[in-house]
């Protein structure tokens, strides 16, 4: 997972940064990370969903419910994820999106040909999600959930379960003093969620929006929370 692991490098480095207190004087400055789109993990397709709406509103004005099934149409064909397992990964309630329109338009385009179309939570390290309240960010009723997603499984990411996650390489002490100009000098074991390795499609659905913090939330934080990107 060299892709994976070139994220956290960039994830360290930048928290480095952040912590750090810039010299007398000068402007704190922090790295600019950015990730070629040909460069996916293996076996996961990672749609910049939101992207794909901002143009289609910029030429319509608005994207009625069609509009946006169309993005997914064009975005997931069907022959890819024809008898492969899906899993959807969305953020939860903390952020602030179209997700259940996504989810249902996803649903619709890939989940009557998959075979299995379930849902992880992107909680970072905020509280798991009841399943009324999964069915709330998905936007679906009790009786949505009984008759149409009842096949859809949900799951939270269990982000202090060591047994829920996979470690898929290591930092090295000497990489991380490297990386934040001395500052720490630490392992830093590099783990993700287990279930990435279970399935055979992964589709990541969320904002991309300003972090006080670390620039910007969304995007490929879904993956690593913590990791700026600009």
């Amino acid at each position: 997972m060299p892709y994976l692991i070139a994220i956290v490098r960039r994830t360290v480095g930048t928290i480095a940064r952040i912590v750090s207190p810039p010299a007398q004087g000068a402007t704190p400055v922090l790295p600019l990370c950015t990730e070629s789109r040909s460069k996916v993990l293996h076996r996961v397709l990672q749609i910049e969903i939101m992207s794909s709406l901002h143009f289609a509103t910029a030429e319509h004005g608005s994207l009625d419910n069609a509009q946006v099934a169309e993005v997914a149409v064009r975005s997931c064909p069907q022959s890819e994820f024809r008898n492969k397992s899906v899993l959807l990964i969305v953020p939860d309630g903390t952020r602030t999106a179209p997700v259940g329109t996504m989810f249902k338009a996803m649903h619709a385009c890939v989940g009557e040909v998959a075979k299995s179309f379930d849902v992880l939570i992107a909680l970072g390290t905020h509280q798991p999600m009841s399943e009324a309240g999964i069915c709330k960010r998905l936007e679906i009723s009790e009786a949505d959930r009984r008759e149409d997603f009842g096949a859809v499984r949900f799951f939270n990411h269990e982000w202090n379960n060591p047994a829920a996650l996979k470690r898929i390489g290591t930092l090295t002490a000497e990489e991380v003093s490297q990386l934040t100009d001395g500052l720490f000098s630490m392992d830093v074991p590099v783990e993700i969620n287990r279930k990435v390795f279970e399935y055979d499609k992964i589709i990541i659905v969320g904002p991309v929006f300003p972090h006080e913090v670390v620039g910007f939330s969304g995007g490929q934080q879904i993956s690593f929370p913590g990791r700026w990107r600009a």
